[in-house]
C-alpha cells in the first residue's frame, strides 16, 4: 500500500508541477482573450518614373478617383495608345503619397523607398526616402526629366507626413485628409 501512495503522490506532484509552470501563460480565473492582429504599417511602392508629367505635384491623395486623376496626369505626356489603369487602393486602409521632384535639366534623379515601414511619431508619420542627384561631373542623359513616386501608406492616427532623406532633410510634409 505504501508504494501505490507513494506513486500516487509522484503523480499528483507532477500534475502540480505541470500545472504550476502553465500557470505564467494562463490564468483560470481570467477569461482568455484573443490577440489582435498587429497592424501592418508597410509602405508599398505603387508606380516610380523618371518622366511623370511636370504638373504632378507632391500630395496626399485621399481616394480612388483621385488617385486614378493623377496617375493618369504622370503619364499623360508619354507616348502609349493606353497608358496602364491605376492601381485599385483600399482608401478606408491607405492613403496614397505622390513624391515630385519637379522638373529637372538632366537624368540622375529619382526618387526611391529607404524603408518599407512607417515610422510613426507623435503627431505625424514619416516615410524614409533616398533622394537622388547626380554627383557633379557625372555622367547623365541631357533630357528633361521629371521624378516621381507614388506610395501606398497605412493610414493611422496621425494628422501630418513627413518625408525625410537619407541625410534627413526634410522634403516634404503633407497634411493626411
Amino acid at each position: 500500500m505504501t508504494t501505490l501512495r507513494f506513486l500516487l503522490r509522484g503523480v499528483m506532484l507532477t500534475l502540480l508541477a505541470s500545472c504550476a509552470a502553465n500557470s505564467q501563460s494562463w490564468n483560470a480565473n481570467e477569461p482568455l482573450q484573443p490577440t489582435p492582429p498587429a497592424m501592418s504599417l508597410t509602405i508599398t511602392v505603387l508606380h516610380a518614373s523618371s518622366q511623370c508629367a511636370p504638373s504632378v505635384s507632391t500630395q496626399w491623395i485621399a481616394s480612388q478617383a483621385q488617385f486614378a486623376t493623377l496617375f493618369q496626369a504622370t503619364q499623360s505626356h508619354m507616348i502609349s495608345p493606353a497608358p496602364p489603369p491605376a492601381p485599385a487602393v483600399d482608401f478606408s486602409q491607405f492613403g496614397v503619397v505622390l513624391l515630385s521632384m519637379g522638373q529637372q535639366r538632366s537624368g540622375g534623379y529619382a526618387i526611391k523607398l529607404a524603408q518599407e515601414e512607417l515610422s510613426m511619431h507623435q503627431d505625424f508619420a514619416e516615410i524614409a526616402v533616398y533622394w537622388q542627384e547626380p554627383q557633379p561631373g557625372m555622367m547623365v542623359t541631357q533630357a528633361i526629366t521629371h521624378p516621381c513616386i507614388f506610395l501606398r501608406v497605412p493610414r493611422g492616427n496621425y494628422q501630418r507626413v513627413r518625408v525625410v532623406d537619407q541625410n534627413n532633410k526634410l522634403r516634404a510634409e503633407l497634411t493626411v485628409i
